[in-house]
């Protein structure tokens, strides 16, 4: 992300102005999200408002936080990034293994758990559990097939649906969305993405958020 996408004052200007009315919505998201995930929501806006004026000091070094906060808060929810979006940015995943090592519960779709159950030539109860709605990797934290060594996955060619589609969610309306996670750069800078591409957007003098 270049700062001459996006320059001078005036989108920071206009910025604020779709803000003010949304302060109160905002802030609702913002208390939301951080009782239903914990302090995390809010270390992830931080983190995804460092970057921005890191890269984009014209237009966002001037906001008040308050303001960037809220304003990253309504760009989150107003929908979530495309399949599209993804694979352009696919460059800021670092390949870190934070996604495989760190999350406590993966859950997969049951076409993966046949696939794969299938390709490795086990039964699946023997690498995935079920509690009634959900599938899940039977040792996912750290995931049983991420090699600590090498940080590479076991099973990359076959791996399931959503470790290809990290840090990106779907829910069951298939409304995309994203996983708040401060510590996955890719999910930060896909944020950050989104952001410079609204404050295009009412830099260009359409008001509404793109989705």
């Amino acid at each position: 992300m270049k700062d001459d996408v996006v320059a001078g004052h005036s989108e920071v200007n206009q910025a604020d102005a779709i803000i003010m009315p949304d302060v109160s919505r905002a802030q609702e998201i913002i208390a939301t999200k951080c009782k239903a995930i914990g302090p995390r929501y809010g270390v992830f806006l931080k983190r995804t408002g460092e970057l921005l004026r890191q890269n984009f000091p014209r237009v966002f070094q001037d906001m008040t936080e308050e303001n960037l906060m809220n304003f990253i808060a309504v760009v989150d929810i107003s929908g979530g990034p495309s399949r599209g979006q993804m694979k352009r940015l696919q460059e800021y995943c670092d390949g870190c293994g934070w996604c495989c090592s760190q999350t406590s519960r993966i859950v997969v779709i049951l076409e993966d758990v046949e696939r794969i159950s299938r390709e490795l030539k086990q039964k699946r109860e023997k690498l995935f559990n079920f509690d009634g709605k959900d599938w899940t990797i039977k040792q996912g934290h750290p995931c049983q097939w991420w090699n600590p060594d090498n940080g590479r996955c076991a099973i990359y060619k076959i791996r399931p649906f959503t470790c290809r589609v990290w840090p990106q969610t779907t829910d069951s309306k298939g409304c995309y969305g994203l996983q708040e996670m401060p510590e996955c750069r890719y999910s930060v800078s896909v944020l950050a993405y989104r952001v410079v591409e609204a404050v295009k957007a009412v830099s260009a003098g359409n008001n509404e958020l793109p989705a």
